[in-house]
Order: structure tokens, then C-alpha cells, then sequence
């Protein structure tokens, strides 16, 4: 690999980690750990492999699974992980249906957090 090349590679590995960083630091930030208005378990109806779908095309893209299992992870009950999804979607310019966001919570829920 060449000097330039490499010196390259290692400024967009070294800002891609300042990037996630940076946004894992807002989203601790932000959370006002109030979600409003929000069921306590996930609906019967949500179909996860949906979600595993919306979040594979729409969210992936930004951070790993770390964000899911990571140590000082936000979500610890249904109503947050609603609550985060929502907040995620909208920060990504995405207008998802009710139903997408808890689609997506339930695949996310299946995947890591295995909340009853």
C-alpha cells in the first residue's frame, strides 16, 4: 500500500470511529428517557422480518449491531426501544408508518434485546 494510500485509509478509519463516537455521544445526550404514550409490549401483529428488512436498508448503514449490545445501550423496556426507532427514523429522513416502527422494533427486539 502506498504512503498516500494508507495515510488515506487510516484518516477515514480514524474519522469514521470519531463519527460513531460523536454520534453515540448526542444520542446519550438527547435521550430525555421519556417516551410518552407508548405500549409496554410488542404488538402482536408486528412482523419482525419486515423490520429486519427496513432496518438492513435504512439503518445499517450508520452503526453496527454494537449500538444493540454495547454496554451503556439506551433501550431497557419496550416503550424506549418505540421511542428510539422513532427518534432514529426521523433524524434519518425517513416518514415510517406506525406500523414500520414497530416492525422494526420487534425485529430489533428478536435480534438483541429479547424483551417479554
Amino acid at each position: 500500500m502506498s504512503g498516500t494510500r494508507g495515510k488515506r485509509l487510516i484518516h477515514q478509519c480514524v474519522a469514521g470511529v470519531l463519527l460513531s463516537t460523536c454520534c453515540t455521544a448526542l444520542a446519550i445526550a438527547a435521550d430525555d428517557r421519556e417516551p410518552r404514550d407508548r405500549p409496554e409490549a410488542p404488538a402482536a401483529s408486528a412482523d419482525a422480518q419486515r423490520g429486519r428488512l427496513l432496518y438492513e436498508t435504512h439503518c445499517i448503514g450508520c452503526h453496527t449491531t454494537q449500538a444493540h449490545w454495547r454496554e451503556r445501550h439506551l433501550v431497557r423496556s419496550w416503550a424506549d426501544l418505540l421511542y428510539q426507532v422513532t427518534r432514529w427514523q426521523k433524524n434519518a429522513g425517513q416518514d415510517w408508518s406506525s406500523e414500520e416502527i414497530n416492525d422494526t422494533a420487534a425485529y430489533l427486539n428478536e435480534a438483541f434485546y429479547n424483551m417479554p
